[in-house]
């Protein structure tokens, strides 16, 4: 009886220095998530995978992304890292296209696409088309760029609670990260 005595003083004086776990800290700045409701955005979570979607809600919980009419939930507790993808090649492409269509039209009319020039009219305005849809195109992939908008402050934890039975005191031991 006397050698268990300084056993479980001694677990409960390690039990009492652990740090406490990350739940009762407090809640990391979210501000940024809830800002980019409507935004495309790429969620990396605490086991590495890579989830990509809309963010079209939040919560205290989780966050609920919609990705090709397919609509998941991701927990804040398994985020890592979630960035906002800025920057929309298609729509880009389409900016583009229709500025070239514009020009291919105005070069049409003011006679820049005869065939005295050995070109036909559509072949002139096609090509005007494809090199404005190439440049909007190169433009949106220019300025597609990610903004880090929420990063988990989690740390590494050791847990450690006493184990105490008839014949044995222990320690069990958890480690998250």
């Amino acid at each position: 009886m006397r050698t268990i005595l300084p056993v479980v003083a001694a677990i409960v004086a390690i039990s009492l220095a652990v740090p406490l776990s990350a739940n009762a800290q407090a809640a990391p700045d979210r501000s940024g998530v809830e800002a980019s409701i409507g935004s495309n955005i790429k969620v990396t979570t605490q086991d590495g995978r890579v989830q990509t979607g809309r963010l079209v809600l939040t919560s205290l919980a989780d966050m609920t992304l919609v990705d090709g009419g397919r609509q998941f939930r991701v927990p804040f507790a398994e985020i890592r890292q979630v960035e906002r993808r800025s920057g929309n090649v298609p729509k880009s492409t389409l900016i583009g296209l229709g500025i070239g269509l514009g020009v291919g039209a105005v070069a049409l009319a003011t006679g820049g696409c005869t065939e005295d020039a050995g070109t036909f009219a559509m072949e002139c305005v096609g090509f005007f088309t494809g090199i404005g849809a190439g440049a909007g195109a190169l433009t949106g992939v220019m300025l597609r760029r990610s903004t880090v908008v929420y990063r988990s402050s989690s740390r590494p934890v050791l847990t450690l609670a006493p184990v105490l039975s008839g014949h044995r005191a222990g320690l069990f031991g958890t480690w998250r990260w």
